[in-house]
């Protein structure tokens, strides 16, 4: 669990923060596999030719990378 998780919180609400942490584990679980779905999906639409016809294409590409990488930031706090 990472230090993140108390970062404001009282220490009269760190006990029942842990509890819920654990109890979550499937939940946890279930959570990071639909976002490793998303990551997977963002992947293969960068890989998409129609956007390389796009004068955008560098902003799509960032855009998706960025997306990438806050679903990546999220799977860290939950694993």
């Amino acid at each position: 669990m990472k230090t993140v998780w108390w970062k404001g919180v009282d220490k009269d609400q760190e006990d029942p923060i842990r509890e819920y942490y654990i109890q979550g584990l499937q939940m946890r679980k279930r959570m990071k596999v639909i976002l490793n779905e998303e990551i997977e999906s963002l992947h293969n639409d960068m890989l998409n030719e129609a956007h390389f016809e796009s004068p955008n294409w560098a902003l799509v590409q960032a855009d998706r990378l960025a997306q990438i990488k806050a679903l990546k930031r999220v799977i860290s706090l939950i694993e």
